[in-house]
């Protein structure tokens, strides 16, 4: 882990961050965002959980942490004051120093989320036909994810994934199957890479995956 004094270079407006909140009325993990920087304070977003707003009292120490250009930054903070403007926003402490760790790409993290697959081939007559069907998420990276479900997807095979709730962000991806196991009980699991996804995409991927870190940390304490 590295650390940084020139804090400014690496505070950014409009980026999103991720609160890590362990103490006081509202523990959890909250999604926010850079407003406005100023000499001593950042001005952020009101967290949020699920589109309700989370407004955390005073004094509270908060973990911020996000994804930007050359890896995971995080820096400890504090709350110093709830701002009533168009935008409900808190003003929190400026921090002295921000750590960067290296963003491993394709680090993988345990899941339990649903997606939908989208699943094309010709019948036997030569016809295209579409199957959906609903898997669960097992684990995932910035490039591809192991699947579980109902299905039996096949070597090679291209599809098409729906994110829905787990990603918000990004809708689908187009992805092959690298891996096809049969189990007793009837399930079926895949090994997917996600194929041309850029950047960007990769990015939003990646957040889910730190995102879904700090929760698993939080559960075990």
């Amino acid at each position: 882990m590295e650390k940084y004094t020139n804090v400014d270079k690496f505070l950014i407006i409009n980026q999103k961050i991720i609160l890590d909140v362990k103490f006081g009325e509202y523990p959890g993990v909250f999604d926010s965002r850079i407003e406005d920087i100023t000499p001593k304070t950042i001005r952020i977003t009101m967290p949020s959980e699920k589109g309700f707003p989370v407004p955390l009292a005073l004094g509270i120490s908060i973990n911020v942490s996000y994804v930007g250009d050359g890896g995971r930054f995080s820096f400890q903070s504090k709350v110093l004051s709830r701002l009533k403007e168009q935008i409900p926003m808190l003003e929190i402490e400026k921090p002295s120093v921000v750590f960067r760790k290296e963003l491993r790409e394709f680090f993988r993290i345990n899941t339990r989320a649903r997606v939908k697959i989208l699943a094309s081939y010709e019948d036997e007559k030569g016809s295209p036909v579409d199957d959906v069907f609903e898997a669960y998420v097992q684990d995932i990276s910035g490039g591809g994810m192991r699947v579980t479900g109902g299905y039996r997807l096949e070597h090679g095979q291209e599809v098409d994934i729906y994110f829905g709730d787990m990603v918000p962000e990004l809708k689908s991806t187009r992805a092959v199957v690298m891996r096809s196991v049969a189990h007793e009980d009837q399930r079926y699991e895949a090994g997917l890479k996600f194929l041309g996804m850029n950047t960007v995409d990769r990015d939003k991927v990646i957040k889910y995956v730190f995102k879904r870190q700090l929760e698993l940390r939080k559960l075990i304490g």
